[in-house]
This record gives structure tokens, C-alpha cells and sequence, in this order.
């Protein structure tokens, strides 16, 4: 199993998980690059979301060679999980055997329009031109609430205003990427709503989760991801954008239970 965190998170934020999964998977918990104990981009100018899975397929190679493996994502993670997935299986086949995805990021598969997209682009501006610290500000409150970030202790401000400069790239990466989920539309009467998706992904069984009171941008998300798979189940938590963090014991028993039911 590899797990891929959130922006600003670390891999210590799947800590439940692995807790209730390490006597049934070999767990690969990665730090991504600029957090936690993983190293910071080495060319910003070039950053894209490719230089995070070359990293990660090296890291999950050098562990288990070329064994299939199941993949959990949550925001950044989870839009970094579905560029890994297809990018594994045109090279090697289908070698994501099953994915759990916490409302991943994958911002530019809302494509321009929208209220959703909109939404995203807003908060992209508003941390245009800010010091680190109001940039903080702004993208910790927009997926928690207003005041959020204002009643961290000043350490952790301070911790999170420190790695707004990866936060930046990660929005460089996500909404640079060009790939669809989908290559043609079937016309079977009653799947005339549902598009046949790219055969890399084909027999991928993939959870995607939505959280009841997260923001447009990633419900609409979801809900699109949830359409254009064929093997999906579409869940609701009860909880926000950053519930695998901020209930991150609830988050991972429903997470465990989902594996264990592939796994079975």
C-alpha cells in the first residue's frame, strides 16, 4: 500500500491508517517532496506534477519491484495518485491494483467555466503578491474556515507560512496537467450520461471520497471522478476538506474497511 499526503501535511498524517493495516499490507508512506523528511524541489522553474511520481515510482520500485500495490490520496496526494496510476499502467500495465482517494485536487479536470473552477482560480489569485504568512492564511482557511489559520499557535503559522513557496508549486503542477480520465462517450441508451474511460485506468476498482461540508472545488471534483470511472464507488464522509487530518482516527476506519474490502 503507498499513501500520498496532502499539501502542508507530511506522511505522518496516515499514521491511523497504517497503524490498522500494517499486519495486512506492506505500507510505503512517502513524504512529498517539501515535506517532511523529503527533500525540496531541486528546480522550481520546471516543477510539474511529473516530478513528484518520477520520485515516487523510484521510491515504491527500490521497495517492492514491480508487485502491484494499492494507492491512497488525499487532496495533492490523491491528484498525484491519479497521474501515478495511469502513468503505471501505460508503462508497466495495470499495476494500481485499487486506489482510495480523499477529494483529490486534479483542478484542471474542471476544465475553464463554472462556478467550481472559478472558485479555484479566486483562491489561486488571492495568494498571488502576499507575504508567505497571508498566503497561509488564505489557502489554510479556504479548506477549513475563516479564522482557521488565525487560531493555530504561532508555531504552527509560522511552520505553514515556511512551506507556502511548495504550496505555489503544487498549484503550478495541479493545474498545469493536460491528461483526461475519459476518451470517448458510450451510447448505450441507458449509460448515454457515462463516458467510457482511457483502458489505463479500466480495471483500476477506485473509492473516491467526498466530504459533506468541503468546498465546491472538490465536491465538483469528486463527483465528476465518480462519473467517468467505471469501477468507482462514490462515498460522502461526514466531515470537511481536511478530515484525514483533523479526524484522521474516523477517516481511517473507513479507509481500512474499504482496503480490507478489496483485499478480500
Amino acid at each position: 500500500m503507498v499513501l500520498l499526503h496532502s499539501s502542508l501535511s507530511s506522511s505522518s498524517q496516515w499514521l491511523d491508517l497504517v497503524k490498522l493495516l500494517k499486519d495486512h499490507f506492506f505500507c510505503i508512506n512517502i513524504d512529498l517532496l517539501g515535506y517532511g523528511d523529503a527533500p525540496q524541489v531541486n528546480d522550481p522553474n520546471n516543477y510539474t506534477l511529473n516530478t513528484e511520481t518520477q520520485r515516487i515510482t523510484q521510491i515504491i520500485t527500490a521497495e517492492i519491484g514491480d508487485a502491484d500495490f494499492i494507492l491512497v490520496g488525499h487532496s495533492f496526494g490523491g491528484a498525484v495518485a491519479l497521474l501515478l496510476a495511469k502513468q503505471l499502467a501505460k508503462l508497466m500495465g495495470q499495476r494500481v491494483s485499487a486506489m482510495v482517494l480523499y477529494e483529490p485536487v486534479a483542478f484542471h479536470l474542471l476544465g475553464k467555466g463554472g462556478e467550481a473552477y472559478d472558485e479555484i482560480m479566486a483562491v489561486t489569485g488571492a495568494l498571488q503578491d502576499k507575504t508567505a504568512t497571508e498566503a497561509a492564511r488564505v489557502f489554510v482557511d479556504y479548506w477549513n474556515y475563516t479564522g482557521f489559520f488565525d487560531a493555530l499557535p504561532g508555531k504552527v503559522q509560522r511552520s505553514f507560512a515556511a512551506k507556502m513557496d511548495k504550496v505555489m508549486l503544487d498549484f503550478k503542477g495541479l493545474i498545469g496537467q493536460t491528461y483526461t480520465l475519459t476518451n470517448s462517450t458510450l451510447t448505450n441508451s441507458t449509460l448515454s450520461n457515462r463516458t467510457l474511460p482511457d483502458c489505463d485506468l479500466a480495471h483500476c476498482k477506485t473509492f473516491v471520497i467526498e466530504g459533506r461540508t468541503s468546498r465546491l472545488s472538490a465536491k465538483t471534483l469528486v463527483r465528476q471522478i465518480a462519473a467517468q470511472l467505471p469501477d468507482v464507488e462514490h462515498l460522502v464522509f461526514d466531515g470537511g476538506h481536511m478530515a484525514p487530518v483533523s479526524q484522521s482516527k474516523d477517516v481511517a476506519q473507513v479507509m481500512a474497511g474499504l482496503i480490507l474490502k478489496v483485499k478480500s
